[in-house]
Parts: structure tokens; sequence; C-alpha cells
């Protein structure tokens, strides 16, 4: 319901022709769309996430260096891999953080048009209806939400921050609810921290 919410919101913002969801693992994903497109270059964060997910990243690394396809990965929430040590982790993620957030003309990229679905051979996924609802034992996703929930936990929820950080029911108020949103993608650690400061 969460991610559903969440590419729904982005769709708001991106042409119906340039906007796709695939229903596969990722590099079968990938090989279809290489088959259509021809892909120069594939841009993305780098994966700071789970064992199932970095394998996934190690067998798209493995294709594209063999389809001869450019994987451009970038540092997301400053974390830097491979360190050996954090001794100027701080500084990093200070000087990370300060830098401008991008705002983006959405209309002026030229977006891909997409081919007609009947010719793709994956699956395409069709969010349902009713995950699009609002249900009141969950967050809401997207960039809008992300944006409410942010303001929220700054001007009311988070002044109780310190004597609810530890309480697992007034943590649910008093915490910021931002982990699935940085998670998601929809919000940036550096849009956070730059509407605090």
């Amino acid at each position: 319901r969460f991610v559903s919410q969440s590419l729904a919101d982005l769709q708001k913002k991106i042409p119906n022709s340039a906007f796709l969801i695939m229903q596969e693992s990722a590099l079968a994903c990938f090989k279809q769309l290489n088959s259509i497109f021809s892909i120069n270059e594939i841009w993305s964060y780098e994966e700071t996430g789970i064992a199932k997910t970095f394998n996934r990243d190690k067998q798209i690394k493995v294709w594209c260096h063999t389809a001869q396809i450019k994987w451009s990965e970038y540092a997301t929430g400053a974390v830097k891999r491979g360190l050996n040590n954090r001794s100027s982790w701080d500084k990093h993620w200070h000087n990370t953080m300060r830098q401008p957030v991008k705002d983006i003309d959405i209309d002026s990229i030229n977006w891909l048009q997409l081919p007609e679905k009947s010719t793709l051979s994956l699956p395409l996924f069709e969010i349902p209806e009713h995950w699009l609802t609002n249900h009141p034992n969950f967050q809401k996703g997207g960039p809008e939400a992300a944006l409410a929930e942010l303001e929220s936990f700054f001007v009311l929820r988070g002044k109780n921050y310190a004597s609810a950080l530890s309480s697992p029911s007034a943590s649910r108020d008093g915490c910021s609810r931002l982990s699935a949103y940085l998670a998601w993608g929809n919000i940036s650690l550096r849009e956070a921290y730059q509407t605090l400061i």
C-alpha cells in the first residue's frame, strides 16, 4: 500500500507515456528494456540495504559489464561504502547535507515514449485501487505525505521527542515517522536536514 501510494504520487508528476511498473526481477526488467531501447547508461543510488538487494545489484553489475552498459551509482544519505575507518565521517556527512537540494524542472525533461504495453513480454503491474486509498492503521506513501509528516514533526510532534523516544506507544506520535519515506525515496535525508536548519 505504501509503495503503491508512493508510485501513484510520483506518477502525478510524470507523463503516463513515460511511467511503467514492471513485475519481475530487476535483472529481467533491465533485459526487457534493453531489448527495446538499447540502454547506454543506468543511474542509481548505491545499495546500502540488505544482502538480498546487494546480491541483486551484483547481478546487475555483471550484466551491465557483459552488455557494455555504463552503470553510475551515487551515494545516498552521505553513506560511504567500504570505509576502513570513520575518522572523517562527521565532516563528510555535514558537507553532504549542506549541498543544495536540486530543484528539478519536470516540464523541461524530454520524456522517453514507452512502447505499447502489448509489445512487452514481462508482466506489468496495475496498482489495485484499494491500495491507493488511505487506511487509518497505515502511513500514506508519497512525497507529499512525507513533507506533511516532516512538517507535523517539526511544528508539533517533535516537542515530545525526548520523552517519547523510548516508549513503544508514545513514539508512534513523538518520533519523526520518516523511516519509510527515507527508505523508499519519498524524501531525502538532505531535504529533511535542510528543513530543520
